[in-house]
């Protein structure tokens, strides 16, 4: 009985590895973005095409042009969104600002990442006004690491609002066209396995130590 449970357990510790994808590339993330077309973001606007020049986002739609600000380091996707006014006592004064065209994007990248929908973590303009109305923070993460926003103070009581994928996290935007297999995996992945060495090598030890006591 006691085999088979250990057994069992292996078996568990071990599942999780086909869940933890590899790490997309700058490169492989500006073409999935690249690749955008005719894409409904709204019961009325669909995004016609998606242009990546000169550290520009630019989403064509109704026949017009709208640049976001983008950089990609340190693994992360960051692309500038509207602003929020803020009042004395840290509340939302108004509507967010001009940060449409961010959450078109954001939206976009969400829908095609594999992340379970949690309307407290769609970061639509409401959802942040509630957040910031909830507790001011400068940065809001959600639990998979995947997606998030920061807000900095740009003047006073005027918060920029930035979107970040994180391309490390546990539900990346992959590229269909490109072939998983030997494709360096995510810092999650690695932690898990160094986890589930340490269990087993647990598993090991607990097991010799049972079986000398039982033999004594």
């Amino acid at each position: 009985m006691k085999k088979l449970f250990l057994s069992f357990l292996v078996l568990i510790l071990l599942f999780p590895i086909t869940v933890f994808a590899r790490t997309p590339s700058e490169d492989e993330t500006l073409n999935v973005i690249r690749s955008i077309s005719n894409v409904t973001v709204d019961d009325s606007i669909t995004i016609d095409s998606v242009r990546v020049e000169d550290n520009k986002i630019i989403l064509s739609l109704f026949g017009f042009d709208h640049s976001i600000p983008y950089e990609f380091a340190d693994n992360t996707l960051s692309f500038k969104g509207g602003f929020l006014l803020l009042d004395e006592n840290n509340q939302v004064s108004g509507e967010a600002v001009d940060n449409e065209y961010a959450f078109f994007l954001y939206s976009i990248l969400e829908n095609k990442s594999n992340i379970p929908y949690d309307a407290n973590n769609y970061y639509n303009s409401e959802t942040i006004i509630n957040l910031v109305n909830s507790g001011l923070k400068k940065e809001y993460k959600e639990n998979s690491n995947t997606f998030g926003i920061t807000l900095n103070e740009e003047s006073h009581g005027k918060y920029r609002i930035t979107y970040h994928y994180y391309t490390t996290g546990d539900y990346p935007v992959l590229d269909p066209n490109i072939d998983d297999s030997g494709n360096p995996a995510t810092g999650n992945y690695n932690i898990l396995i160094t986890i589930m060495l340490i269990s087993i090598l647990g598993i090991g030890v607990y097991s010799y130590v049972n079986r000398g006591k039982e033999k004594a």
